[in-house]
């Protein structure tokens, strides 16, 4: 049997002290945009004005209300009670092989499959000289959401990203 190294009591408490500054996480390093980029893309490129999307570990609201503004009706769930107040919840720590099983078996169709920050992670004070340079930040972000779709490096980034639909 595969031993478990999921902990609900621990990862509630680590999300419980990012309570509200959560909200400001994907905006405070280069790193951090770069996950906001390759996230935002994702919703931009797949999300259709009246969807329904089911948003696991909401955390402080940003991506809710994006999905907002992008015209979605929004379910969110989050493990931590401080994030969504008067909830319990269950969070499994996915690897993506097991996420595309679930939701194939859920009988969704995958549309897309990411991670986020597969190359940028660990390179933050290079990120910062990339940054100054718009032609040069653009290009690394391209080539970053290009990269953290292909399959060999879908468990190295920080976030996985699905897209499924009713199949």
């Amino acid at each position: 049997m595969k031993e478990s190294f999921y902990d609900a009591e621990e990862i509630t408490r680590n999300f419980d002290e990012f309570g509200i500054g959560e909200w400001d996480r994907l905006t405070q390093t280069p790193v951090d945009e770069v996950s906001l980029f390759i996230h935002t893309h994702y919703l931009k490129e797949f999300l259709p004005e009246d969807a329904r999307v089911l948003e696991v570990g909401a955390g402080a609201g940003r991506f809710t209300m994006m999905l907002a503004g992008l015209g979605a009706t929004v379910l969110v769930g989050d493990i931590s009670p401080a994030t969504v107040p008067g909830r319990g919840n269950y969070m499994h720590l996915y690897r993506s092989g097991e996420l595309r099983d679930w939701l194939l078996q859920a009988g969704l169709s995958l549309l897309a499959l990411s991670a986020s920050n597969c190359l940028s992670l660990g390179w933050e004070s290079l990120l910062e000289e990339i940054r100054a340079d718009e032609e040069k930040w653009t290009e690394l972000l391209r080539t970053e959401l290009e990269a953290c779709a292909e399959e060999g490096t879908l468990d190295m980034g920080t976030h996985l990203i699905a897209v499924a639909r009713a199949a």
